[in-house]
C-alpha cells in the first residue's frame, strides 16, 4: 500500500508539477487485485481528493475514472450525503467538458450512483431534463450512428449510459413535469434504436442493451402512464414481448392489432351450410431446428436495474450458466416485468383489442407459453400475475364469450373466438397446476383461476371443465402451505359464487330442505338455528359489555347480532326487550367505532318483520341516528347517513308507521343542509331525501316554511342529478326523483312552484347525455312515474320523442362496456312508451307518428324482440296501451289520425293476438 499511501500525498499537495509522477502512481495502483477491505474512511477520503482536481487531460481522467471503479466495486460502500454528490458531480462535469471519456466516465457514473444513497441535482437535471440534456444529445447522436452494430466501444457506451438512466429512475421518488418529459423523450429514442439494430449483428452485448431498454421503459410508465396511450408505444412493447419470450434473436416490431384470432391447436367452429366441417390440419415444424430454453431463473427486484442485484448467480439449478444464457433469462424477466407494468397503468379497452397478443395467436409467443415451459420460477410467476390482472380488467367483455359447439354460423363469431380463447386458458392453468411444485408459482395459479372463473359465464363456457380444475383444487386443499390452502378456498369460492352454480346449488338445497323438513327423525333446522344462536347471545353479551376488550372484538359482536332475525321472533318479549337495551346502551359508547356498528345494527334490525312497525323502536333509532350524524367527523357521517337511509327505506316500505310531521320534515332539512358535503355521505343523503319525499302529505304542504324545505330537498336532487361525479350518485338521485315523482300530492298539475319543471327537465337533460345505462334506466323509471298528461306538461311529446330516440341508439350499440344493461335499457323504455301512449289523444298521435314513422322498420324489430321477454309483473302496461290502440282502432279514425294510427300500429305488433307471457 506504500503506492497508495504516495497517490494520497499527491492528492493532496496536487499541482500540473506533478502530473507525471500521478499517471505513473494510478498505473500502479489500478493494477492492485483487491481493495475489498478498504475502511469507509479511505473510501470517502480518496473521494474527496479525487472530485477536487479539475482542469486534467483525458488520460487522467480514464485512470481516475477506474481508480473509482476498483475501489467502489472492491468494497461495496454506501456513499452519503455531500460525499456521494461531489463525486456524482465531478464525473459528470468531466463527461460534458471532455468528449473523449464518455465510455470510462459512464461506467464509473453508474457505478457511483449504484453505491449512492442521494441522486445530485444537477445529475438528475443533467440527466433528465428536456433544456441542456447531455444525456439526450448523446442518445440522439446514437440513433444516427450507422456504426452502432459494429462498434463495441459505442456499444459498452450507450449500455453504460442507460444504466446509469436506469439508477436515477429507480431512486428517484418524484420527479418535476420537465424531467418526465426528458425521459419520456430518451425512451422515445430507444425505441428507435431498439427497433433499428439487428440483434445478430449487435453481438452478445445486445440482450444487455435491450435489458436496459426495457427497465428505462418500466421506469416511465411509473412516472408518466400516459406514456402508454400512443398506440405506437403499446405495439412496440407488445412486438418487443413477442420477440423476447421467443427468443429467436429478431429484431423487435410493433405487434399487428389482430381483431379475431383463434389459439393454435383449437377447432375453428365453421358449419360450411350444411357440409361435413374440416379438420384443421396440425403444422408440421422441425424439431431439430427448435431451440431449447435454458436451464436457469432469474430473480429480479420490482423496477430495479437488473445489475443492482447482488448475486453470484441468479440460477434456479446451479451456478456455472453462461453468460449469455444469464443476459438471455434476464432480458426475459425484464420484458415480463415491463409488460405487468404496462398492464397495470393501460385501459381495459385497449387489453381486450390486443386480447390475442396474451393469449392466442401463437401457442408459443404467448404468456399461455411462459406458463408452461419457462424454467424460471419467478418468469412462470409474473406471466401468471400479468394474466391476473388483464383477465381482472377486462372481465365486462369476458362475460359474454361462449363455446359456441353448434353455432349456426358459417363464420366464427368473436364471442365464439374468445369463449375458444378462455377454455384454451382453462386448460393450460389445469395442466400446469397438475405439473407445478413451486409454491409461488401454484399460489398464483390458484389467484389467475380465481379472476378466471370470476370473469367467466357460468353457463357458457366453464360447465365442460369444471371437473378438471376442480380435482387438482380439491387436493390441494390438503397442501402443506397455508397460503395455498387459502388460495384453494378463494378459487372455490370464486366457483360457487358463479350465478349459474348459485342457481344449480339452490334448487339442490331446496330439495335437500323438503326432506329434512319431511322427515320427522332429522333434527329440525329451526331448532339448530335457534340453539345456535342462544349460545352466542349467552357467550358474547358479558364480552360486548366488558369495556376492556378492544373496539374491534366489540364492533364485530354487534356486526354478528345485526343477522339475528332468523330466530329473533322466538324469543320471549324479555330478551327482545334485554337485547334491544343492550345495542341501544351500546350505542351511547365513547368509542367512535362501536358506537357506529351498534346504530348500524339497530338500522338493520329496523327491517325486521316485528320491529319495522314499532313506531317507538324506529323513532328511537331515528335520534340516535341524527344525533350522531351531527356530532361525527366525515366518517361517522358516511356510516349514520347509511342508516339514514336504510331507516327511511323501513318509513316507506311500512304502512303502520305514522311519523309526526315535525320528524319528516326536519329530517328532511337536516338530510338537505348536508347534501353538498363528501360524496359517500351525499350518496345516502339523497336516497333519504327521496324517501321523505315521498311521506310528505297535504298537511305539511299547507305551510310555507315547509314549502321552503321541501323546496330545497328537490333542487338537492336536481343538483346531484347533473353533477359529474360518480355514477351511484345519480342513480340514487334519479332514485330520489322517482319517489318524489310518486308522491302525487306534491308532484300534480296545480302544483305552483314548478317542481314538475324542474325534474323533468334534469331527467330529460341526463338521459340525453349521460353515456352510462343505469343512469339511463333509473332516469327513464323515474319519468314512467308520472301519472297523468297534465303532470308532463309542456314535454309530453318531447319525451315522447326522447323514449323514441333512445331506443334506437340503444339498438346501435357504440360503447360495448355496457353492453350487459342494453336488455334492461330497452325493456325499461319499451314500458316507459307503453305508459305514455294510453294518455295520447288524436291530435297526439299525429304529432308523435311524426318521429316514430322514419324509424317504424327498426321499432317493430326491436319490439318484437324485446316484448316477449318482459317479465309478467310487467305485463299490465303492455296490456293498457294494446287496449288503448285496439280502442283507437274501433273508433272512426280519418285523414292524418288513421295514418299516425297506422304507424303505432305496424310499430307494436296489434297482428299478435297473445304473447308468450299471455298478455294480448
Amino acid at each position: 500500500m506504500d503506492a497508495f499511501q504516495c497517490l494520497k500525498e499527491i492528492l493532496m499537495n496536487y499541482s500540473p508539477q506533478y502530473k507525471q509522477e500521478l499517471h505513473v502512481l494510478l498505473n500502479e495502483v489500478n493494477s492492485a487485485e483487491s481493495y475489498r477491505y478498504m475502511p469507509v474512511t479511505e473510501i470517502t477520503l480518496i473521494i474527496q481528493l479525487i472530485t477536487q482536481l479539475n482542469d486534467l487531460d483525458e488520460a487522467l481522467y480514464c485512470k481516475l475514472f477506474l481508480l473509482l471503479n476498483k475501489i467502489l466495486s472492491s468494497s461495496k460502500p454506501n456513499l452519503t450525503g455531500k460525499s456521494a454528490s461531489n463525486c456524482q458531480n465531478w464525473i459528470f462535469h468531466a463527461l460534458i467538458r471532455n468528449n473523449g471519456i464518455k465510455l470510462e466516465g459512464f461506467k464509473s457514473l453508474s457505478i457511483v450512483l449504484k453505491y449512492s444513497d442521494n441522486i445530485s441535482p444537477d445529475v438528475l437535471n443533467g440527466v433528465c431534463s428536456v433544456e441542456n440534456n447531455f444525456t439526450l444529445n448523446f442518445f440522439e447522436k446514437c440513433s444516427l450512428n450507422k456504426n452502432l452494430e459494429t462498434d463495441s466501444d459505442s456499444q459498452d457506451t450507450l449500455i453504460s449510459c442507460i444504466r446509469c438512466i436506469e439508477i436515477i429512475s429507480y431512486k428517484s421518488t418524484e420527479l418535476t413535469e420537465i424531467q418526465i418529459n426528458g425521459i419520456t423523450k430518451i425512451a422515445e429514442i430507444l425505441i428507435t434504436i431498439l427497433s433499428n439494430v439487428t440483434p445478430s449483428k449487435f453481438g452478445s452485448k445486445y440482450f444487455a442493451f435491450a435489458s436496459g431498454c426495457l427497465n428505462v421503459f418500466n421506469h416511465v410508465l411509473r412516472f408518466s402512464p400516459a406514456w402508454i396511450e400512443n398506440g405506437d408505444n403499446l405495439q412496440f412493447i407488445l412486438g418487443c414481448f413477442k420477440s423476447f419470450v421467443t427468443q429467436d434473436d429478431s429484431k423487435p416490431t410493433k405487434a399487428i392489432l389482430t381483431l379475431l384470432m383463434v389459439p393454435d391447436g383449437q377447432p375453428l367452429v365453421h358449419d360450411s351450410h350444411g357440409s361435413n366441417k374440416k379438420k384443421k390440419k396440425p403444422c408440421v415444424t422441425n424439431k431439430a431446428n427448435k431451440k431449447p430454453l435454458e436451464n436457469n431463473q432469474f430473480r429480479p427486484q420490482l423496477l430495479a436495474p437488473a445489475f443492482m442485484i447482488r448475486h453470484s448467480s441468479d440460477s434456479e439449478h446451479s451456478d456455472t450458466e453462461s453468460p449469455q444464457s444469464h443476459t438471455r433469462q434476464r432480458l426475459k424477466a425484464n420484458m415480463l416485468t415491463l409488460l405487468l407494468t404496462m398492464c397495470q397503468v393501460t385501459d381495459k379497452s385497449k387489453l381486450i383489442t390486443n386480447w390475442y397478443t396474451f393469449f392466442g395467436e401463437h401457442p408459443s409467443i404467448s404468456l399461455l407459453s411462459v406458463m408452461k415451459t419457462d424454467t424460471s420460477a419467478k418468469c412462470r410467476s409474473m406471466a401468471l400475475q400479468t394474466a391476473s390482472i388483464i383477465i381482472f380488467k377486462v372481465r365486462q367483455y369476458l362475460q359474454h364469450a361462449e363455446l359456441g359447439e353448434n353455432s349456426p354460423y358459417s363464420f366464427t363469431p368473436y364471442t365464439v373466438s374468445l369463449g375458444i380463447s378462455m377454455k384454451y386458458i382453462y386448460e393450460t392453468l389445469n395442466e400446469i397446476l397438475g405439473k407445478e411444485s413451486h409454491i409461488t408459482v401454484i399460489t398464483q395459479i390458484l389467484k389467475c383461476l380465481c379472476t378466471l372463473i370470476s370473469a367467466t359465464t357460468y353457463n357458457h363456457v366453464m360447465i365442460p371443465i369444471i371437473k378438471k380444475y376442480l380435482n387438482h383444487t380439491r387436493q390441494l386443499l390438503k397442501h402443506k402451505d397455508l397460503t395455498i390452502r387459502v388460495a384453494c378456498l378463494s378459487v372455490i369460492e370464486a366457483f360457487l359464487g358463479s350465478n349459474g352454480i348459485t342457481k344449480a346449488l339452490y334448487g339442490i338445497t331446496q330439495h335437500v330442505n323438503t326432506f329434512l323438513l319431511n322427515n320427522s327423525d332429522a333434527y329440525p333446522l329451526s331448532e339448530a338455528y335457534y340453539n345456535f344462536w342462544n349460545e352466542i347471545l349467552t357467550s358474547t353479551v358479558t364480552e360486548l359489555q366488558n369495556l376492556e376488550n378492544t373496539s374491534s372484538v366489540r364492533c364485530n359482536i354487534c356486526d354478528t347480532f345485526a343477522f339475528i332475525e332468523c330466530i329473533y321472533d322466538r324469543l320471549s318479549r324479555e330478551k327482545q326487550l334485554f337485547f334491544i337495551s343492550l345495542i341501544t346502551g351500546t350505542s351511547f359508547d365513547e368509542d367512535f367505532l362501536v358506537k357506529a356498528s351498534s346504530i348500524r345494527c339497530l338500522a338493520i334490525m329496523a327491517h325486521f318483520p316485528i320491529l319495522n312497525e314499532d313506531a317507538g323502536f324506529i323513532d328511537n333509532t331515528l335520534e340516535l341516528t341524527k344525533h350522531m350524524f351531527c356530532e361525527s367527523n366525515v366518517q361517522g357521517k358516511i356510516k349514520s347517513s347509511w342508516c339514514l337511509s336504510h331507516i327511511s327505506d323501513v318509513l316507506v316500505e311500512s304502512s303502520e308507521i305514522e311519523m309526526p310531521d315535525i320528524t319528516i320534515i326536519s329530517l328532511l332539512e337536516l338530510c338537505s343542509r348536508n347534501a353538498k358535503e363528501n360524496e359517500k355521505v351525499r350518496v345516502n343523503l339523497i336516497r333519504c331525501i327521496g324517501n321523505l319525499l315521498r311521506l310528505v302529505n297535504e298537511n305539511q304542504v299547507k305551510s310555507d316554511e315547509n314549502l321552503k324545505i321541501i323546496g330545497n330537498a328537490i333542487t338537492m336532487i336536481e343538483m346531484n342529478i347533473l353533477s359529474h361525479e360518480s355514477m351511484k350518485l345519480k342513480w340514487n338521485s334519479c332514485y330520489a326523483a322517482q319517489n318524489l315523482i310518486k308522491n302525487s300530492r306534491i308532484f300534480n298539475e296545480r302544483n305552483l312552484l314548478n317542481w314538475q319543471e324542474k325534474i323533468l327537465v334534469t331527467l330529460v337533460k341526463t338521459i340525453q347525455e349521460s353515456k352510462n345505462f343505469k343512469v339511463k334506466i333509473n332516469a327513464i323509471s323515474a319519468l314512467r312515474r308520472v301519472e297523468s298528461k297534465a303532470s308532463y306538461g309542456q314535454f309530453f311529446l318531447k319525451i315522447w320523442a326522447l323514449l323514441v330516440q333512445v331506443l334506437i341508439e340503444t339498438s346501435n350499440l357504440i360503447n360495448y362496456s355496457e353492453y350487459m344493461y342494453k336488455d334492461s335499457l330497452e325493456e325499461q323504455v319499451c314500458l316507459s312508451i307503453c305508459h305514455v301512449i294510453p294518455m295520447m289523444e288524436k291530435d297526439d298521435l299525429i304529432n308523435a307518428s311524426m318521429s316514430l314513422h322514419p324509424v317504424s322498420d327498426i321499432i317493430n324489430s326491436i319490439w318484437r324482440s324485446i316484448v316477449t321477454k318482459i317479465s309478467p309483473e310487467e305485463c299490465l302496461e303492455v296490456n293498457r296501451m294494446r287496449s288503448y290502440l285496439e280502442n283507437m282502432r274501433k273508433s272512426d279514425l280519418i285523414g292524418e289520425a288513421k295514418a299516425a294510427f297506422n304507424v303505432f300500429e305496424f310499430c307494436f305488433l296489434l297482428e299478435q293476438e297473445t304473447t308468450e307471457n299471455g298478455f294480448k
